[in-house]
């Protein structure tokens, strides 16, 4: 499976407690839903199971095999995926992680930047673009800052005017 067929939906980060458990920095809605995608795995392709020992995010988790604070700590950092045939997508649809590297245009087809990641902070999905390198600026993506996704051209048209510096 290449990289490009996989998603990242957690980052182990750190060891919690002398028992093998770990905090996990979840990119789901909702923490918890990391338990229902499977198989989880590493870059390299290692398969990891868990088991839910805490909630809140970062989310306390167990690793089958893991069984002591050592081991714990040494998979602090590690990505976890899942194949993005997990989703149900259907053809064309994305998942808003998958925006990123998207090149970013304006209404009148001027680039803005480069798609970086799509955040929640509360107030609605908002897309951080690099304008130039060190300089970012966020948009909202309701229907008044984005304009339109153009997945095949990895495209996106914002409205210029919802950009925040």
């Amino acid at each position: 499976m290449s990289i490009l067929d996989e998603i990242l939906i957690a980052r182990i980060a750190g060891a919690h407690g002398i028992k093998g458990f770990v905090k996990l920095k979840c990119f789901t809605e909702r923490p918890e839903s990391v338990l229902k995608y499977k198989p989880l795995c590493d870059a390299a392709g290692r398969e990891f199971k868990l088991v839910k020992i805490g909630s809140g995010d970062p989310m306390v988790v167990g690793i089958e095999g893991v069984l002591d604070r050592n081991a714990a700590e040494a998979l602090t950092g590690t990505e976890l995926f899942v194949p993005r045939t997990a989703f149900g997508l259907k053809e064309g649809e994305l998942l808003l992680s998958e925006l990123a590297g998207f090149n970013v245009l304006d209404a009148k087809g001027a680039r803005v930047g480069t798609a970086l990641r799509v955040e929640n902070f509360g107030s609605g999905d908002t897309l951080e673009v690099e304008l130039a390198p060190g300089k970012t600026a966020l948009v909202l993506l309701n229907s008044d800052g984005l304009l339109e996704i153009r997945a095949p051209a990895r495209e996106i048209v914002i409205n210029r005017d919802f950009l925040v510096e």
